[in-house]
Parts: C-alpha cells; structure tokens; sequence
C-alpha cells in the first residue's frame, strides 16, 4: 500500500483498481471467453462440499468436491472413489524364528532386529538375535 494512501481497506479488500492511486486497469483482450466451469459460475459457499482422501500412486490425497445439491455430491463422490481401487495393507512379514524356542519378538529400542524372548532353564535369557550380529 502506498505510504500517502488515506484507505487501507481499499487495498486490504482488493478494490486497488477502484482507488485514485492504483495503476490503470489493463484492456481485456478482444475475442477472449470468461472461464466458466461445465458446472456453471464459481459458487462464494458451497451449500455441499465434501472431502475425500485418496491414494495416488502411492501419495496421500486430500480432494475436496462442492455443489450445489447434496444428491450430485454423492454422485460425483461414487464416481470419483471408484476411480481408486481400495489399496489392500501389506502382509505382516513374518517373523524370524529361533531355531530352539519358535517365534522371535522385534525389538523396540533397535528396529529391524529381532530377538528370542525364551528364558532359559538357568535364568538366564536366550541370545539368539536376528540379523546375527557379528563382533
């Protein structure tokens, strides 16, 4: 905004063009055609709009649908979420087992490793670790 400009809210609401300082609104050009949506004109509020999350090659994806009637709404949204198969979740791998004791537990202070949760006859706990660590 212009220091010796007396009306902030003319450039705070974008009405720049309607104020004695702004610089001159350029010509439209000749044979252009308004953008209109096969919807019709941009609507201020949405009476309906709804948000669908979606899985795009792999990326999460938030669309957001508006219109004007509730029953085109859900139209567009069946029509939209058919488009994107229901990704299934990845099989749990299966863990590692200890060759003496069965089924090994994944650590939690160290991911990616496993270890035998088995206690052994002495008191003592068994050491068989996957992967094998060597030192």
């Amino acid at each position: 905004m212009p220091s010796d400009c007396l009306s902030p809210d003319t450039h705070r609401n974008g009405l720049a063009q309607q104020h004695p300082q702004a610089s001159p609104a350029l010509a439209p050009v000749q044979g252009a055609v308004p953008f209109l949506s096969e919807a019709g004109p941009a609507l201020l509020e949405a009476p309906a709009s709804a948000t669908v999350q979606l899985t795009l090659a792999g990326h999460q994806v938030r669309v957001t649908l508006r219109d004007t009637d509730e029953t085109r709404l859900l139209a567009r949204i069946k029509a939209l979420v058919q488009g994107f198969p229901e990704e299934m979740p990845a099989p749990a791998s299966t863990p590692p087992v200890c060759p003496s004791h069965g089924p090994m537990r994944e650590s939690a202070k160290d991911k990616g490793t496993w270890y035998c949760p088995t206690k052994m006859a002495d008191g003592s706990w068994c050491k068989t670790r996957h992967p094998t660590k060597f030192i």
